[in-house]
């Protein structure tokens, strides 16, 4: 018997977002930055950062207070300290609600698994082996491994190619406006899970992209089930 149009659209992969998504690393860092500027008595640029979570940084944090104290800083000494700072906070962090559910549930159910991430391998990689997730993916791209990040549709069209499946039966799930349009123009299904930082953003109305406040809002195989009754 033929297989029904939903069924031949029935998911076949699922491909996570790292900072923000899998882990909440963007509120410690949105911390370490504001603590860093606080010891100068300078303002962090909140707004400039925010426009820049899920891509790649477009503002010098580094220059922008260095202009604003107008001294000499130890740049690279400071960036060191804010760095480990910021490590330091996400270690405390659990996985974000749901995160390791859908993992779970998607080896079960059979669902190929990757991870495409603006950040490079040498943070994504650590931090997954820490969470005790970095076996369960058969795919992680990260910055390293492509010329164009987020917003640009490179990372996701690398791990689509790497887990050996197709754009239009793989969803996504991110939580920035960048990681949203990347995955869009990469033609997979994208899921935007907001966390306490990106939903801040300037969210631009996307009829394409299914909105969760929490991935514990609906399980894998209901998410399954809703993509490809749509398809």
């Amino acid at each position: 018997m033929a297989a029904s149009m939903a069924e031949a659209q029935t998911p076949e992969a699922l491909i996570l977002d790292f900072d923000g998504t899998v882990v909440d690393t963007e509120s410690p860092e949105l911390v370490s930055y504001k603590q860093l500027f606080a010891g100068y008595g300078v303002r962090f640029p909140e707004e400039r950062w925010l426009a820049t979570i899920g891509g790649e940084l477009t503002i010098d944090v580094y220059s922008y207070l260095q202009n604003e104290v107008k001294v000499r800083l130890p740049i690279a000494e400071i960036r060191n300290r804010r760095r480990q700072l910021h490590r330091e906070l996400v270690l405390r962090e659990g996985l974000r609600p749901g995160v390791r559910e859908y993992v779970q549930r998607a080896r079960e159910i059979g669902l190929k698994l990757g991870v495409a991430s603006s950040a490079k391998a040498d943070w994504v990689i650590p931090l997954l082996r820490h969470y005790e997730l970095d076996e369960c993916f058969d795919a992680v791209v990260t910055a390293d491994d492509v010329a164009n990040v987020k917003p640009d549709p490179e990372l996701f069209r690398t791990a689509v190619a790497r887990l050996g499946v197709s754009a239009a039966r793989t969803i996504a799930v991110e939580d920035s406006v960048n990681g949203m349009r990347s995955a869009i123009r990469a033609g997979v299904v994208c899921v935007v899970v907001p966390n306490d930082v990106t939903r801040k953003l300037d969210w631009p109305d996307e009829p394409r992209a299914h909105f969760l406040s929490s991935l514990t809002d609906i399980t894998l195989d209901e998410l399954v089930r809703r993509v490809a009754a749509r398809a």
